[in-house]
């Protein structure tokens, strides 16, 4: 996929639209990333070099107080005000709606901008240009996303998990094009500068199966999959409680892989 093609993938009223109403859903659910990815955020980012971090389609802010740790400064914008209104709070990330195409900060200003899994979104042409002009030369782009979690530690449950991904919430109700990037681990999409690199980390994360429910209730398939039908997440539920043998909902006992996809690229 060309960088003219990654222009038709989307707007930001879509992102708005999918989002908003969920915007608890997302910041309660989501995974949190897990520390090695910051750890290789501190080990690119030169010490000397860490006035301002700015996170672009922020959501709940998971993304942005892991980096008020190792910034003096972090601006997160998100075009959702839902998800303003819910993102965590932190004494130096600075919160503001606004769209990935049109940030609001200097010219040659930011240390590093990142993306958390949100890029795929983007009108990217306009984003990379406006990560450009804000970048100091010398500051890095880091954009990365996880993909689909498989439940590692019960394969009964893990056949109820893509059933719902990929048959019940079916491909219908997925951005397509959207879904492309993401399972793709982003290697369609090319940053304008040429020092790049990619990586990927694999997490655990371990989960209550009411916990794993609200996880799916934050997927943007799901939200556009109740407009029309019944919620599917009861049945789910009952389904994988019975395949870990328990009804107890509430105790840590889901296993969930995770694999991030990173792209690290540096301004000349």
């Amino acid at each position: 996929m060309s960088s003219q093609d990654n222009n038709k993938i989307t707007n930001t009223a879509k992102f708005q639209d999918e989002f908003g109403k969920f915007s608890k859903n997302y910041s309660s659910f989501r995974p949190l990333y897990p520390d090695s990815l910051y750890q290789l955020i501190d080990e690119t980012v030169e010490k000397d070099k860490r006035s301002l971090a700015v996170d672009v389609g922020c959501g709940s802010g998971q993304n942005s107080i892991r980096l008020a740790a190792l910034f003096k400064k972090v601006i997160a914008f998100d075009p959702s005000e839902g998800q303003i209104t819910n993102a965590l709070k932190h004494d130096n990330v600075e919160y503001h709606v606004g769209s990935a195409e049109k940030i609001n900060v200097p010219d040659d200003s930011a240390d590093l901008v990142t993306v958390a899994t949100a890029l795929h979104w983007f009108n990217l042409p306009i984003f990379f240009k406006e990560t450009e002009r804000i970048l100091k030369s010398g500051g890095f782009f880091i954009g990365f996303t996880y993909g689909f979690h498989e439940i590692s530690n019960n394969e009964k449950a893990n056949l109820v998990n893509r059933e719902l991904h990929e048959t019940t919430i079916g491909p219908e109700y997925w951005n397509q094009a959207v879904r492309k990037l993401v399972d793709g681990g982003y290697k369609d999409i090319v940053p304008p500068f040429k020092e790049t690199k990619r990586t990927s980390l694999k997490f655990h994360t371990r989960v209550s199966i009411e916990s794993l429910i609200g996880h799916y209730s934050s997927w943007s398939a799901y939200s556009q999959y109740v407009k029309t039908n019944p919620d599917p997440l009861p049945q789910i539920k009952e389904k994988i409680l019975e395949a870990y043998g328990t009804t107890d909902d509430q105790s840590p006992i889901v296993e969930c892989e995770y694999t991030i996809s990173i792209i690290i690229s540096k301004k000349d």
